[in-house]
């Protein structure tokens, strides 16, 4: 599980500190930092999302269903 929150840490940060040093290189101010800070929420909360979906059972029948014996 570590490693799970390692991956979502360095999805939300890599990009605003990439964005940062963008703008530093550019003299853009906060543009590409803003930008990296919207992409890499998104990227987190996306990973956070299929971590916290129960995961696919593809078309197993269900054991719970009577007429399915």
């Amino acid at each position: 599980m570590a490693y799970r929150s390692t991956t979502i840490a360095l999805e939300m940060v890599v990009p605003i500190v990439a964005g940062y040093w963008l703008d530093q290189r550019l003299g853009t101010g906060v543009v590409f930092a803003a930008l990296g800070a919207i992409i890499g929420l998104t990227l987190g909360m996306w990973s956070l999302v299929q971590i916290a979906r129960p995961p696919r059972r593809g078309n197993a029948p269900d054991r719970k269903d009577p007429e399915h014996r």
